[in-house]
């Protein structure tokens, strides 16, 4: 099984990196002599953009689990073998989003990734998902 995300890492990107450069020309333009603390904060928030992992994709064959995800503008993929490894589904809330979900992926009780039902993935994505590991032996 194999699910990906509804938007694309090019498409994110670019969206975040325009509406940045909108408010970064709109604050100079607003208050001049205050360049230099925009240009500090443009410069922190493209930093946190670019740090940031964006998964694309998660596929589960009979011997791994194969999460596809870009950094730093390059896609990488990570191989967790299914030994010993759990799947679970969570249903978080905060004042912002009020109702999302987070699949939480553990090898041997340690947390190996995560995905967020608000970066692309739908929540029956995720439960039908969190229910297909192959039996173990």
């Amino acid at each position: 099984m194999k699910i990906e995300n509804s938007t694309t890492y090019t498409t994110v990107m670019s969206r975040y990196h325009l509406i940045l450069i909108a408010a970064f020309i709109i604050s100079i333009v607003a208050k001049p002599e205050g360049w230099y603390v925009s240009g500090l904060l443009f410069v922190f928030i493209e930093l946190l953009l670019i740090f940031s992992k964006f998964t694309q994709s998660i596929s589960v064959s009979s011997t791994n689990i194969i999460i596809t995800y870009f950094r730093f503008f390059t896609r990488k993929e990570l191989q967790v073998p299914v030994n010993d490894l759990e799947l679970r589904l969570t249903k978080e809330a905060t004042f912002r989003s009020p109702k999302y979900f987070l699949l939480k992926i553990l090898s041997k009780g340690k947390l190996v990734y995560v995905v967020d039902s608000r970066d692309g993935f739908e929540e029956e994505e995720l439960r039908q998902f969190s229910t297909c590991l192959p039996a173990k032996a």
